[in-house]
């Protein structure tokens, strides 16, 4: 799944368990090209510069273990907006949870990001997109709480391609 996401929030970060004391580094690049289309089809000229982080951790179902598929994130940002392309490969494609949903519903395969830019490791923004292209955004407070009714203008698409999901 390919996911495209254009925000206009800053600093990323995660918001659950964490250690502030090793932080995880992400790879950010200022986009010098045309900004992206956002279709979730990542074959613009901008997402050919800079580097694809991973090595990330589970969340769902057990928080920090190792991930059984991989997946790469790429942050470009401009004097405006902030662009995230996130690709999660998946073994068995046809696995991929497309189930429709409603904005906010978490449904089937979702992949997302937090923003901790108040860097007080409390609050932040997250955004989410399912396999399906549904938006999930809400505003994170203490640290656990979420207000489902925060709804920011932002732009997500998702495409398919062969075993990967593209946002």
């Amino acid at each position: 799944m390919f996911a495209q996401f254009e925000l206009f929030s800053v600093s990323p970060s995660d918001t659950l368990k964490y250690n502030w004391n090793n932080p995880r580094k992400y790879h950010t690049s200022r986009l010098t090209t045309e900004k992206p289309v956002i279709d979730g089809i990542l074959d613009d000229e901008c997402w050919k510069t800079g580097n694809w982080s991973g090595d990330f951790t589970q969340w769902i179902p057990r928080e920090g273990a190792k991930p059984s598929q991989p997946t790469e994130l790429k942050i470009l940002y401009d004097n405006k907006n902030i662009y995230i392309a996130i690709r999660a490969f998946d073994s068995v494609p046809e696995q991929i949870n497309r189930r429709a949903g409603r904005r906010d519903e978490f449904s089937g395969d979702v992949v997302g990001v937090n923003f901790d830019s108040y860097h007080d490791h409390r609050t932040g923004f997250e955004f989410n997109i399912t396999a399906a292209g549904q938006k999930v955004d809400l505003l994170l407070s203490n640290p656990m709480r979420a207000d489902f009714n925060w709804n920011a203008v932002w732009l997500a698409k998702t495409a398919l391609e062969d075993s990967v999901m593209d946002c």
